[in-house]
């Protein structure tokens, strides 16, 4: 199931829901419900920016969906990591976009070499590096602040909205699924929110290095970032998307909660 959600005026999830079936290595083997897979794009008048591509299973829906966004505009990917969930339709849309542009925190301009497209859009699509605490003015999006993750596995990236104030988290902060088809994937209440020892186990079920990790740095960073930044929404790669300032606020204690085993 696929359907497109407004986040902002100018700030829209794509979501493709699959059920949690036990074969997801990032997710623990008993978990129940609906996951969404998102994708986000962020419209300015000329250019729209797609933060993560999907899976390859949703190709034929997200370019849909895109198709509805983007019209005549410049489409700039902004993969958020060199995984399946952020990269796996990047070749497809650059194919089949005409004004295609790529943002990558990766060395020598990976991921384009991890992308299946036709040769001559290889050499045509413009493509450039950009580096952790940038600001994306560059490509039209002056708002847009590039951040180290407080938790990662890979060279990933998080970008935060200055001005909407939207904390978009790549793959953490994603353990809340849906219950059912039929259930927004926006939460804007704190009914059904997972306690932390849920999250806790959800979250080591990807980062296993968690288990033990001494975490002193990571709680340095998180205070640090959390004191710099007051996101009144987070918008995960994957799980549900947090609104409102009490509802985030909830959230993001539980996960710290979750994260250095105060549970």
């Amino acid at each position: 199931m696929s359907r497109i959600e407004q986040i902002t005026d100018t700030i829209f999830v794509l979501s493709d829901l699959e059920p949690a079936d036990g074969e997801r290595s990032w997710l623990p083997h008993d978990a129940t419900g609906f996951e969404p897979f998102n994708k986000f794009a962020i419209v300015q008048k000329d250019t729209v920016l797609l933060l993560e591509t999907g899976v390859a299973a949703h190709c034929q829906s997200v370019e849909d969906s895109l198709r509805q966004i983007v019209g005549d505009r410049t489409l700039v990917l902004l993969p958020t990591r060199s995984e399946l969930e952020s990269i796996g339709n990047m070749g497809a849309i650059i194919d089949d976009f005409p004004r295609v542009e790529l943002l990558t925190t990766t060395r020598a301009l990976p991921p384009l070499g991890l992308a299946h497209m036709r040769p001559e859009r290889r050499q045509s699509v413009k493509a450039r590096r950009i580096v952790r605490g940038e600001m994306l003015a560059g490509v039209g999006f002056p708002t847009l602040e590039t951040i180290n993750p407080v938790v990662r596995i890979l060279g990933t990236i998080w970008v935060y909205d200055h001005t909407s104030r939207v904390l978009f988290s790549s793959d953490f902060f994603a353990n809340d699924l849906l219950g059912d088809y039929n259930t927004s994937t926006i939460r804007r209440d704190t009914t059904g929110l997972p306690d932390a020892a849920t999250l806790r186990r959800s979250i080591v079920a990807k980062f296993d290095w968690l288990k033990r990790a001494h975490t002193n740095a990571l709680q340095i960073h998180w205070y640090e970032l959390f004191s710099r930044i007051k996101p009144i929404a987070i918008a995960p790669s994957l799980g549900r998307v947090t609104m409102g300032e009490e509802v985030v606020a909830e959230v993001l204690e539980l996960y710290r909660r979750a994260l250095f085993e105060e549970t």
